[in-house]
């Protein structure tokens, strides 16, 4: 076969190698299923979500995919662009917050800087905490 006729079939093979690497990651994937941002669909670990007018309709990660997952239209900016447009005022805030306040006081099994835990979109928890050193 000549280079053309190979140039012209990289991408069926490239393809068939994604709808491979699909199966075998589906058959041992065993994050949970969370909402996509912005639309109604469910995603679980190394899937695309559909795109939004925030990711310019460029499908992205899902959010507990695969830091280093790529087979998607979009990327990791895509996905923070999607979550930021998704998430309410009061979602925002907690985050930042944090969820160990109470008040004027630490919550019980709390850091007072719990970041995230954030279960709609799969945010993973981020424990953080400020001393007299500073921010560790």
């Amino acid at each position: 076969p000549s280079d053309d006729s190979s140039l012209l079939s990289l991408p069926i093979r490239r393809q068939q190698q994604l709808a491979a690497t699909e199966l075998v990651r589906f058959a041992a994937d065993p994050a949970p299923s969370v909402h996509c941002p912005g639309s109604d669909s469910m995603c679980a670990g190394n899937r695309c979500c559909p795109g939004t007018a925030a990711t310019q309709q460029r499908n992205f990660p899902c959010p507990n995919a695969d830091a280093d997952y790529d087979l998607c239209a979009g990327n990791q900016t895509d996905l923070v662009a999607a979550l930021l447009s998704a998430m309410t005022r009061k979602e925002k805030h907690q985050f930042l917050r944090g969820t160990g306040w109470f008040g004027w006081f630490n919550k019980p099994g709390y850091y007072i800087g719990d970041a995230g835990l954030h279960e709609r979109f799969g945010i993973p928890s981020l424990s953080m905490q400020d001393n007299g050193q500073g921010f560790r």
